[in-house]
């Protein structure tokens, strides 16, 4: 019982360290070039794909980096658990990619888009 509160903690600790999706908007694929413009502003640069469609470059804000554990001490019974998140300020530039229809296709870059 004792084990699954600690387990119970730890995921709350790393839910409350992540960004919700009203937080911040997200790209997904099938997101038409106007909702990408409309949502995320012009791109920084715009280049032809070699198979059709163009790459929208924007800059991207690294991904959170969560990492947890616990420990069980055998000799004692007692249990902890740790959680730690870091963050990085670092800007990225990478593609979006958009078909020759217009829409966002696989792959997404990681991180989100920051203006």
């Amino acid at each position: 019982m004792k084990r699954l509160l600690e387990i119970s903690l730890l995921a709350a600790l790393l839910a409350a360290g992540c960004v919700t999706e009203s937080d911040a908007p997200h790209l997904f694929a099938g997101m038409s070039r106007e909702r990408v413009r409309a949502r995320f502003g012009e791109p920084l640069r715009v280049e032809q794909a070699p198979a059709g469609g163009e790459d929208w470059y924007y800059s991207f804000s690294s991904s959170p980096e969560i990492q947890g554990s616990t420990y069980h001490d055998y000799q004692t019974g007692s249990d902890s658990v740790s959680a730690s998140v870091s963050v990085s300020d670092e800007k990225v530039e990478r593609p979006v990619h958009l078909s020759p229809e217009g829409y966002v296709v696989e792959p997404l870059p990681s991180g989100h888009i920051v203006r």
